[in-house]
């Protein structure tokens, strides 16, 4: 079976999300679960950097704000959260992954 590194490319993707599904019924749970993690390590960053955005929403000037500035910003922090999450940078989707895998008598934890 593939990797499940490249599936889900979009939290819209539900073609994506069915293949992911498929996967973890699959011999390829490990990558699957990999893959899981990191998707909602990079939800959780997208969240908070737009809580981030959000609380300095005061601090803006009206002087150079659009509605195209504002979506381009949106597209923005969604990559940026995906990158982080793909660099494990929080270790949060580690943790998720570790919390979802299950561990065999005998096992250090």
């Amino acid at each position: 079976m593939s990797d499940a590194s490249g599936i889900v490319g979009s939290f819209y993707d539900f073609n994506g999300l069915r293949q992911l599904r498929a996967n973890a019924a699959s011999d390829n749970a490990a990558a699957t679960t990999r893959k899981a993690a990191s998707e909602f390590e990079a939800a959780f960053m997208q969240i908070m950097l737009q809580t981030m955005k959000q609380a300095s929403e005061p601090l803006k000037s009206d002087l150079l704000d659009d509605n195209s500035s504002a979506y381009f910003q949106d597209m923005f922090f969604n990559e940026m959260a995906h990158f982080i999450a793909a660099r494990q940078s929080m270790g949060l989707g580690k943790w998720v992954e570790d919390s979802l895998t299950p561990q065999t008598p005998g096992q250090p934890d």
